[in-house]
């Protein structure tokens, strides 16, 4: 038989079957060569032939199907080798990454599942609109979450446990404005805005605030004029909150706001108040103190100047 070229394993396995069949059973082969992935081969006496991994051509420009076939050795027996179809291996093409490139992966029983809606691009992790990433559990289901309600609200949701949730940070930037308690995102109107109710939910507690006032931060200051005339115009009350018929004691803002408007908050008519700012009364009181105190005095000086007359 001539010497055979450069052949691969299979196509060897081939010429040998081949040979077998014409010659019945009868004759020798001259000679072995190893083919591409092969080494090894002879002329005479045992022949071996071994897999030369690194003399294999590289995987360009190879597309593997789900059907084809690779041999496997058995572990229990090293003589015994099987064939495995492709879509047998677990991590092969047909049990790889599931989806688009972008989508995460997760075990779908025990082969890859994409996550539609989550995506990473390789800079940015994305979810999908309306779709919970929850953190613990409880018996009526998980004890928070996070979740951009798009369908509804278009709001970024943040649902702490039922006992509290924490910000655990020295300082917490949060530009806008921040609606605290049972309100409406269409009633935030401030930095930090309450709800209007009587109770405890509608009311700050600290040891003490602090107003900007730096003379750094005005200009046209003026000192208050006739404070005790402003403060003679305004009136005091008593008076029961509608929501709850707590007691209370303060000023009507409405009124307030006719002699001074500045420290009075107005709705968009005009007319109606949404409240007032009470601190700002304190500058008059001192000024109308002061005052009254200049009046005093002047009285004295009247009352000793008249003493010594009628002394005399």
């Amino acid at each position: 038989m001539p010497r055979p070229a450069n052949l691969s394993l299979p196509q060897l396995m081939q010429i040998i079957t081949k040979t077998a069949q014409e010659t019945a059973g009868t004759g020798d082969i001259s000679s072995v060569t190893a083919g591409n992935g092969l080494s090894g081969g002879g002329v005479r006496g045992d022949v071996t032939l071994a897999v030369d991994i690194n003399g294999a051509t590289d995987g360009t420009g190879i597309t593997v199907n789900n059907s084809d076939l690779i041999l496997l050795a058995d572990v229990n027996d090293a003589n015994n080798v099987k064939k495995v179809r492709i879509d047998q291996l677990t991590g092969s093409a047909a049990h790889g990454p599931a989806g688009s490139n972008t989508q995460l992966q997760y075990n779908n029983n025990g082969q890859f599942g994409a996550i539609t809606t989550f995506t990473y691009d390789g800079t940015d992790l994305t979810v999908a609109d309306d779709i919970k990433i929850n953190f613990g559990t409880t018996a009526r289901g998980p004890a928070s979450y996070i979740k951009y309600d798009e369908a509804q609200t278009d709001h970024l949701i943040i649902s702490g446990s039922n006992t509290a949730m924490q910000l655990q940070s020295p300082k917490v930037l949060m530009p806008g404005k921040l609606g605290v308690g049972n309100i409406s995102i269409g009633n935030v109107s401030h930095g930090i805005t309450l709800p209007d109710t009587a109770d405890e939910t509608g009311r700050i507690k600290a040891n003490a605030f602090v107003t900007y006032s730096s003379i750094a931060l005005k200009h046209n200051v003026c000192r208050i004029e006739k404070p005790i005339d402003i403060l003679s115009k305004i009136e005091g009350v008593t008076f029961n909150w509608k929501s709850n018929d707590r007691r209370d004691v303060g000023f009507i803002a409405e009124d307030v706001g006719k002699h001074m408007p500045e420290i009075v908050e107005w709705k968009n008519n005009k007319i109606d108040a949404h409240g007032m700012d009470y601190t700002k009364l304190v500058p008059i009181l001192v000024e109308a103190i002061k005052s009254q105190q200049e009046e005093i005095l002047s009285l004295q000086e009247t009352v000793t100047s008249l003493q010594k007359k009628i002394d005399s």
